[in-house]
């Protein structure tokens, strides 16, 4: 609940399709604070996939995440190896 603000879905009527969300964090690297942003929980309903709506939710993702002065963004997931078709 800390982090709504932060978590972007779209919807079909009241079916949620896709969602991705995003925490902000202190990355410390010697003795230099990096702003990072990290993104996570990407995915999109089967039904609706192939329609770009992962790709618009990481867009507005992006837009936010550049008003917050972000020095890294790490897309994390926990996925070795992607699918194959």
């Amino acid at each position: 609940e800390d982090n709504l603000e932060n978590l972007f879905v779209l919807k079909d009527g009241d079916k949620f399709i896709a969602h991705a969300g995003f925490r902000i964090f202190d990355l410390k690297v010697s003795d230099i604070l990096f702003r990072t942003a990290i993104i996570g929980a990407v995915a999109t309903h089967p039904s609706y996939r192939n329609r770009g709506l992962s790709s618009r939710i990481l867009k507005h993702l992006n837009e936010t995440l550049d008003k917050k002065n972000i020095d890294f963004t790490i897309l994390w997931s926990d996925l070795h190896r992607q699918p194959r078709k």
